[in-house]
């Protein structure tokens, strides 16, 4: 079977929701495949066949995927395992799925890592054609972004891509929208809205609340993006559309980046931020914010059908903002200075979350006024604090959701991790909840804690030295730190492990586990001077074919009085994809073990970049396992 979507010609053994294309006879256009299916002319071939378990030297190694360049490994559970390679070739294992559920969780992540291995970008967005050009609307799942694209289509647009849409940049640099879809997947509700009857249409696969509505008006080449409309639910009354900032358009860009984590691991991480700032400097982004309950879609389409007419053509996308003068003398040396120019400008993306961080909590503190026993929006305002560092705020929250439903999975579950008590059931395998962690504050005595402090201070010459093999200067395109030489380890080791093997022994429970069998330490110590950061990634992965892999990281904390710089917080992500997470400020003589599977980052150090005592240092301690097949 032959098909066409996002610019590429398929052919698939498994039938693909995409559009019929024609008999494929000329060969391979992806630079990878060198020519190898040129009998076929495809750009990507879908196959069945066995797969391998596990890839060989993966980057990222998570529950459910692998991945490394050029190769991404997925499985789902008693359906089919999926092996994508150099973007134009799918190996699909059936593991008891019907070929029509192999194909529906085909165009999930498995397209998504093959169109990021061909250097696409992938959006959490629809798009459809309008009088301006391409226009997306992105969001958080549930936010509307079918429903509106539906909603226009049904009043004179034109389908280009329902919730995954893929922009390239052509030969003049401009980027463009591929066209892909040919229906919408829609709930109930937003069906009825357009008049339509919902039993008439078939139904999601995998997806039993959606049905498939069929699009009247399908574009079939490659359109310029000229605006993007982020849709944003607030507790108000009314519909309110703002353009973006600089700052804000780019932000947008990466937050709505669609299985953005794959990026890294797939080696694309660098390029992708390259991409976003090309692409904020030509796009218009504007903020759409609705009534989170009780507003129409008709009427949410009809202001965005009259804001594109009367304001959204004219807008020009505002100017970055000029680069912050440098100050004091680099501890960097030669080194690059994109990565953190990048992280920086994300940072400052970032600052405008305080005044938003305030709306939100102010509109959830009036939605429990209205009703105290709202156990979701306390679970919200948990998540809100959660991602503020207010840990105590947090599992107030969490505990009055307790009282108000008692049993309640999740409420439970952030009840022990923030309190401090032994983990309840695991959550469901497709569920996305808090990451279990340990915080231990005065984790030395003060002696103790003051004397390594004062060896980590006078040894400037054992970090960053780069005649040590494995250590000195981290710079790459994922993180930025000094690493010590064996000399510090090793004074460090011999009074820093006895205490953490007890420590690790005592908490196993608070972290869902409840034996680690067979397992050893490594220790390294670290410095992120003014400029340093480290991006998402998790570190359960194998290492150069060792059967054996990381299971927790114990990372401990130290720095002079009082606190010389900001930033350097510990995020745990909810999940390989969630977009909530727990922020942990990175306190004096304190120290936290968390799953090594967690998917978690450093915040950007700030402070006077000639100092380096001024730095956040730690102890970065993992233990080693022999992992279990099917983890």
């Amino acid at each position: 079977m032959d098909y066409t979507a996002y610019g590429l010609r398929i052919r698939s053994a498994l039938a693909l929701p995409f559009r019929s294309a024609p008999s494929l006879d000329e060969g391979c256009s992806a630079p990878e495949c060198g020519g190898a299916e040129k009998r076929t002319g495809a750009d990507v071939t879908v196959r069945i066949g066995a797969t391998p378990a596990r890839l060989l030297n993966p980057i990222g190694k998570h529950r459910r995927w692998e991945a490394a360049p050029g190769a991404f490994l997925i499985t789902v559970d008693e359906v089919a395992r999926y092996l994508v390679t150099d973007g134009c070739d799918v190996l699909v294992e059936p593991l008891g799925g019907d070929e029509r559920e192999m194909g529906a969780f085909l165009i999930g992540a498995p397209f998504v890592a093959l169109l990021q291995q061909r250097g696409l970008t992938t959006l959490h967005a629809s798009a459809v054609e309008t009088e301006i050009g391409a226009v997306l609307f992105a969001g958080l799942r549930g936010a509307g972004k079918s429903s509106l694209a539906s909603a226009l289509v049904e009043r004179g647009c034109t389908l280009l891509s329902d919730d995954l849409t893929g922009v390239e940049a052509n030969a003049d640099g401009r980027f463009l929208a591929l066209p892909a879809s040919t229906c919408i997947r829609l709930r109930a509700d937003s069906l009825e809205a357009l008049g339509r009857q919902p039993r008439t249409l078939g139904k999601v696969q995998g997806e039993s609340e959606k049905r498939l509505l069929p699009a009247a008006r399908l574009r079939t080449e490659p359109l310029a993006v000229r605006a993007v409309y982020v849709l944003e639910p607030h507790d108000r009354a009314g519909i309110e559309i703002q353009p973006a900032s600089w700052a804000q358009t780019r932000e947008a860009l990466l937050l709505h980046t669609y299985r953005k984590r794959f990026l890294h691991h797939l080696g694309r991480q660098e390029e992708h931020f390259r991409t976003v700032d090309r692409m904020a400097a030509q796009v218009s982004v504007f903020h759409v914010r609705r009534p989170a309950r009780s507003f129409e879609l008709q009427a949410l389409a009809e202001r965005v059908a009259a804001h594109l007419r009367s304001e959204a053509g004219a807008h020009r996308p505002p100017l970055p903002p000029p680069e912050p003068p440098a100050t004091g003398r680099s501890l960097w040396k030669s080194a690059p200075e994109t990565a953190v120019a990048r992280r920086r400008a994300v940072t400052v993306a970032l600052q405008g979350r305080g005044s938003l961080f305030e709306q939100a909590e102010a509109a959830l503190r009036r939605r429990l006024a209205a009703r105290p026993d709202d156990a979701e929006a306390l679970l919200r305002l948990g998540d809100l604090y959660r991602g503020e560092g207010r840990l105590e705020a947090a599992l107030d929250a969490c505990r009055r959701v307790a009282e108000l439903r008692p049993g309640h999975p999740k409420a439970s579950w952030l009840c022990a991790v923030l309190g401090g008590a032994a983990l309840p059931e695991p959550p469901p395998a497709q569920a996305v909840w808090p990451a279990p962690f340990v915080r231990v504050c005065n984790f030395l005595p003060p002696d103790e804690h003051q004397a390594l402090l004062a060896l980590l201070l006078a040894g400037r010459e054992h970090f960053g030295n780069p005649g040590a093999v494995g250590l000195g200067y981290i710079v790459d395109r994922a993180r930025r730190g000094l690493a010590a030489n064996d000399r510090i380890v090793d004074e460090v080791r011999p009074g820093f492990e006895p205490r953490l093997r007890r420590l690790v022994a005592n908490t196993l429970p608070r972290l869902g586990m409840v034996d680690l069998g067979e397992h050893r330490f490594e220790v390294q110590v670290s410095v992120y001077p003014a400029g340093g950061f480290f991006t998402p990634h998790s570190d359960d992965r194998e290492v150069m074919g060792i059967q054996e892999a990381r299971s927790i990281n114990c990372l401990y904390y130290l720095h002079r009085q009082p606190k010389p710089f900001s930033g350097g917080d510990l995020l745990l992500h909810d999940g390989e994809v969630a977009n909530t997470h727990t922020r942990i400020e990175p306190l004096d003589n304190s120290i936290v073990l968390f799953p090594s599977r967690c998917v978690h980052e450093v915040t950007l150090v700030e402070g006077d970049p000639a100092d380096f005592g001024a730095g956040r240092f730690s102890v970065n301690s993992y233990v080693w396992t022999r992992p279990v097949d099917g983890c």
